[in-house]
């Protein structure tokens, strides 16, 4: 039996109790990717059946091309980074944007120490993405930040505090910011023209 490396990798960073096998049996994974099942060959199976790819991992370092556009020092712009991430649009370019934008709403917001909500959904919409709620007043938390939980595709999610690219059930940030895949989403940005599909 050989060791699956994606879950070693899982154990190795802490997120699972145990090594699991490759072995021709279901194995429940639930406490990572949510309501799965991981099958033999590497497939994740939600409990309707759907089945998912098993991401190499789901967190991916990447700063957005904070550093390449000059900006060396940690801040707090989350949203500046998933949205150049999530989009392909330079990180400079959104960063410039988000200034602006948020100097003719006349909103203190800035994108290296935090964005509004309105200045953000702005942005976002204007970019041709649309909002995508997954949670209501006094409804408690649905949906967790894991690949599960997730559609496919690009997305720019809001999570408690925090804004992220996920890409295909991967996060690309700067850091893990799943806490294990039970970090709460309050909803998500899609492409107009991924809806479609």
């Amino acid at each position: 039996m050989a060791t699956i490396q994606t879950i070693h990798e899982a154990r190795r960073r802490g997120f699972l109790e145990r090594t699991f096998v490759f072995e021709e049996r279901e194995t429940e994974v639930s406490h990572i990717f949510g309501p799965a099942l991981l099958c033999p060959g590497g497939r994740l199976v939600d409990r309707d059946g759907t089945v998912r790819k098993f991401p190499d991992r789901w967190w991916q370092y990447n700063d957005g091309g904070r550093r390449a556009a000059g900006f060396y020092c940690h801040t707090g712009d989350c949203a500046t980074r998933a949205i150049a991430i999530a989009t392909g649009i330079p990180y400079k370019t959104v960063y410039d944007e988000i200034y602006a934008l948020a100097v003719k709403m006349k909103d203190d917001s800035t994108p290296w120490l935090g964005v509004s909500r309105e200045v953000l959904q702005s942005y976002i919409e204007s970019l041709g993405w649309e909002w995508r709620p997954l949670m209501e007043i006094g409804s408690g938390c649905q949906v967790h930040l894991n690949a599960a939980e997730l559609p496919d595709g690009r997305l720019i999610v809001k999570a408690s505090k925090h804004l992220v690219a996920v890409i295909d059930g991967v996060i690309h940030d700067t850091h893990d910011c799943s806490r294990g895949g039970t970090r709460c989403v309050y909803g998500y940005f899609v492409q107009e023209k991924q809806i479609d599909k």
